[in-house]
């Protein structure tokens, strides 16, 4: 019969103030950021407002291709299969493309994120280009 250590193991040391917090780049380390103030963007949105480097036209025509070619696609799945019922088809078109635009709407104005938004309403656009004229 073996007997077993009835202690349990000792519990891992954690920080107990602020002095024992780890240093970043050479300053103590920072919490999770604070709330924001109505209005105020976020730090890297205000970083890439700030540069003078231009619009990445480029990787944000490339980045909105591919975002208007899946939205496409799904809206004329979406329509294709519902052929047989072509006012369902528009409906359920229509909700879905209700419901994304509160979200595309407040990506416009973000920096990186807007070539998705532009993406993703050209490409619902041309998916019901395409269901019309499927259905």
């Amino acid at each position: 019969m073996s007997t077993a250590d009835p202690t349990p193991p000792a519990a891992p040391e954690t920080a107990d103030s602020a002095d024992d917090l780890v240093e970043f780049d050479g300053g103590p380390a920072e919490g999770p950021p604070g709330p924001r103030e109505p209005g105020e963007s976020w730090a890297w949105v205000q970083t890439a407002r700030a540069t003078a480097d231009g619009v990445p036209w480029g990787p944000g025509l490339a980045v909105a291709a591919v975002c208007a070619l899946v939205a496409a696609v799904a809206v004329l799945t979406l329509g294709s299969v519902l052929t047989d019922q072509p006012l369902v088809a528009v409906l359920v078109s229509l909700i879905v493309a209700v419901g994304v635009m509160p979200g595309l709407w407040i990506l416009r104005r973000v920096p990186v994120l807007r070539w998705l938004a532009a993406g993703a309403a050209v490409g619902v656009v041309a998916g019901w280009i395409g269901v019309v004229l499927i259905v």
